[in-house]
């Protein structure tokens, strides 16, 4: 982020699946606060180096940020965190709904479906779907 944010240097991607993401439970990726944390951490840093770029898209990056989280709490099946971190992605910022709504529909399904009907029914849900928290 730093070296885009003060370097003229182009970034690119490269389309699909070049990587697999393991979650190791006593990891960072497991934890949603600690990650949380370190995102804001980032963002608090490198504010100081690039102050009208932050002003511009920190809460929309917060959003799709908080809603990331909130598809790894899904998946770990803490019902109060993806409730919390969704809500709290919803008060930042609604462009990921209207930019990815099928990943945010999904995700606010996953996380009502794991809230009213339990793990085993969002399992299901998931199976049936195909879809992924």
């Amino acid at each position: 982020m730093r070296i885009a944010l003060t370097t003229e240097w182009q970034f690119e991607g490269i389309e699909g699946d070049l990587t697999q993401y393991r979650v190791n439970a006593g990891g960072l990726s497991a934890a949603t606060d600690l990650q949380l944390a370190a995102w804001e951490r980032m963002v608090a840093k490198l504010s100081l180096i690039a102050p009208e770029f932050f002003a511009k898209t920190a809460k929309t990056a917060r959003a799709y940020q908080l809603r990331y989280l909130a598809r790894r709490a899904i998946s770990d099946k803490d019902t109060g965190r993806a409730v919390d971190l969704l809500t709290q992605s919803l008060a930042q910022s609604w462009k990921p709904l209207w930019e990815e709504p099928r990943k945010s529909l999904t995700t606010i399904a996953a996380a009502m479906v794991l809230r009213l009907a339990g793990p085993l029914a969002l399992d299901v849900m998931m199976a049936r779907t195909g879809a992924k928290a």
